[in-house]
């Protein structure tokens, strides 16, 4: 079940990513956009929280190049388009394949983040919950200022479940994460961190 799902969940989120975020960039209509495609790009880039933080820098990098380059010939701008629509399939594609998997896993018991390395997994841990605090605050204030300028209910709302989810989700793995540390720990060397899930 978990391989269909893996494989269901990555080619869906990467064609729909990928299929927003070229209609975003091809969408002449000002109405059209304010009204469908922004918030359908917004709600995308939350349901890929964790992606679009960890891209960010690539991101960044790439919009500010396209708004301050010269004009290039059009069929090497095309060619960048096609590497950029490329490297978002597979970055979002990997991504919700790691999710599954990662929820494969613990459903067994087991995961990939854990290492049983202090260092490592400590920094996993505040990391985690420190952007489930951020995900969760965010979505509460970039909710209220949609609801504010635009008075988009559904954009505040589907796109403040997605930050919220995740928000909680990556709170409750930091919080299991260190008490499987812990436990291990005090059971001593011969049980290992990815023995039985708690």
């Amino acid at each position: 079940m978990f391989r269909r799902l893996r494989i269901g969940v990555s080619v869906g989120q990467a064609v729909l990513a990928a299929t927003i975020v070229i209609v975003a960039n091809h969408s002449h209509d000002q109405r059209v956009y304010e009204s469908y495609v922004s918030p359908g790009l917004h709600i995308v880039t939350k349901m890929n929280g964790p992606l679009v933080v960890v891209l960010f820098p690539i991101l960044y990098l790439t919009h500010w190049l396209g708004e301050n380059l010269p004009s290039l010939d059009p069929l090497l701008l095309v060619g960048v388009a096609v590497l950029q629509a490329g490297f978002l399939l597979l970055s979002v594609g990997v991504f919700w394949y790691f999710v599954v998997t990662e929820v494969e896993l613990r459903s067994r018991g087991s995961s990939m983040l854990r290492s049983g390395k202090l260092l490592r997994d400590g920094c996993l841990w505040l990391a985690f919950s420190v952007f489930g605090m951020a995900a969760i605050y965010y979505a509460y204030a970039d909710g209220t200022l949609l609801l504010r300028i635009r008075g988009s209910i559904a954009e505040a709302l589907v796109g403040g479940l997605f930050l919220v989810t995740w928000g909680f989700v990556l709170i409750a793995v930091s919080i299991q994460d260190l008490r499987k540390y812990l436990r291990n720990r005090n059971r001593g060397p011969d049980h290992s961190v990815h023995g039985a899930g708690v």
